[in-house]
């Protein structure tokens, strides 16, 4: 992709991102291969305040080059948009870096209905000062689209793990 600077100021950056080869594959072969590729314009804010950051993304996608039926019915699920919103270090006082994000993104027949696309919620840690404990991540999913073999179908999903 290419960055374009809108702005950068002490506090605030904008920044404007195109990507014309975004590829997503499943990585199996024969049916129960998906993939599919989009071109994308991502907008990015962000605001720096005292000891925390925000920041919000929308990103607006075309679909191409799907391999086949079931890839051409990824678009429905996954939609043509996807917004992230995301703040820094909310919880600086436990933790050194912190990060919470929220990730809509739209499906359907009109691709941009978040009830028919699904809802992301991300928390991720790490300190430096805890030498022995591993940086922690926890995920929680709703929608359709979650993976490509199956993004008909409507997940919940929890996820905890550990970074490297």
């Amino acid at each position: 992709f290419y960055r374009l600077k809108l702005g950068d100021a002490e506090d605030r950056r904008n920044d404007l991102d195109l990507g014309v080869f975004d590829h997503e594959s499943n990585g199996k072969d024969g049916p129960e291969s998906r993939s599919w590729n989009r071109a994308y314009l991502r907008y990015t804010s962000t605001r720096l305040l005292p000891e925390r950051g925000l920041w919000w993304s929308l990103k607006l996608a075309v679909p191409y080059g799907m391999n086949d039926e079931d890839s051409n019915q990824l678009p429905k699920r996954r939609g043509s948009w996807a917004l992230r919103i995301g703040a820094s270090d909310l919880f600086k006082t436990l933790f050194e870096v912190n990060e919470v994000i929220l990730r809509l993104y739209g499906g359907g027949g009109s691709r941009v209905n978040t009830f028919k696309g699904g809802q992301e919620l991300t928390y991720r840690e790490k300190s430096s000062s805890r030498k022995l404990l591993l940086p922690l991540y926890l995920q929680i999913f709703h929608g359709y689209g979650e993976n490509l073999l199956d993004a008909d179908e409507k997940h919940w999903g929890f996820r905890a793990g550990v970074g490297f």
